[in-house]
């Protein structure tokens, strides 16, 4: 869904049939991650005007879907909407029959529980994370065996085990987390296991996010195509995109322009070796333990 076909669900809802000109600024501004402030500046309003109207319009959207619409959770309520007209569901029960907490996601198994000596990176990562951050993307850097992996994801995982907590302002919550590793082993609690597939191009990672969104259609497109409807999948909801073991990648180049123009709703975490031209947080060369168990979360 993209702004126009969620304004179009919002014209086709409403008993006046359309938002007034600085709903409909607001909301379109706030679809690609703007915060107030940005809103009223460049729209030239006063920046209390611009809350007001905000909070005036999530009001009235509230009402008209029957279930509380927030700045962080709106879009998450079109998509519902959208699902219940396609199975027959009336509006007033999407929040009902329809998970709030559905997250698309592809994290592999987790088999630690506690991530020992990261406390600081960990809060540094999330909160570079949060949609108030203006950083876009975020390199995890440091030698071999420092727990860079283990640490992007704990992070994603928090963001997965918290997404329920969104409706009450949690600006980290993702609708989408897509995980990618150009890994070809990984290190497990009873070992190292070799990697059946790894993403070492750009169309490896077009593939896992196609996948994960439940899209293979897309990797019919050419590669033009694939990359652009890509882009508005990826900017469609609040997504985290963690790219693991960049230096191994085989067009780097490729990689580091697609991620430079990613809308503003995806977040992109990288792990790495060596340096990158993004955000660093870098893994000293200190001793990081964890508390491991089998199975899944």
């Amino acid at each position: 869904m993209n702004v126009e076909e969620a304004l179009a669900e919002i014209g086709a809802i409403l008993e006046q049939g359309h938002l007034t000109k600085v709903q409909e600024i607001v909301f379109r501004q706030a679809w690609e991650g703007q915060s107030y402030g940005d809103i009223a500046k460049s729209a030239g309003y006063d920046p209390g005007y611009v809350k007001d109207t905000g909070s005036k319009l999530w009001k009235l959207l509230s009402d008209a879907f029957g279930e509380k619409v927030t700045k962080q959770n709106f879009q998450g309520v079109l998509r519902r909407a959208v699902q219940a007209r396609t199975l027959g569901v009336k509006l007033g029960e999407a929040a009902t029959l329809l998970p709030k907490s559905m997250i698309l996601q592809n994290l592999p198994i987790r088999d630690f529980s506690t991530l020992i000596g990261r406390d600081r990176e960990i809060q540094q990562l999330l909160d570079l994370l949060s949609f108030d951050s203006p950083t876009h993307c975020v390199s995890v850097e440091g030698i071999g065996g420092m727990g860079k992996t283990t640490l992007a994801l704990s992070v994603a995982y928090q963001c997965l085990q918290t997404r329920q907590q969104s409706e009450q302002g949690l600006t980290s919550a993702f609708d989408a987390i897509v995980f990618t590793s150009a890994k070809q082993h990984r290190l497990t609690s009873h070992g190292i296991l070799s990697r059946l597939k790894s993403e070492h191009r750009l169309r490896d990672l077009f593939r896992v996010i196609a996948r994960t969104f439940h899209r293979p259609d897309l990797l019919l497109a050419d590669f033009d195509e694939q990359l652009e409807q890509i882009q508005d999948l990826l900017g469609s909801q609040h997504t985290l995109l963690i790219v693991d073991n960049l230096e191994t990648l085989e067009d780097t180049e490729a990689i580091f322009s697609f991620l430079y123009d990613l809308p503003l709703l995806v977040k992109v975490v990288i792990t790495s070796r060596q340096q990158t031209p993004f955000t660093p947080i870098h893994c000293p060369s200190t001793l990081v333990e964890t508390t491991h168990f089998s199975g899944r979360l």
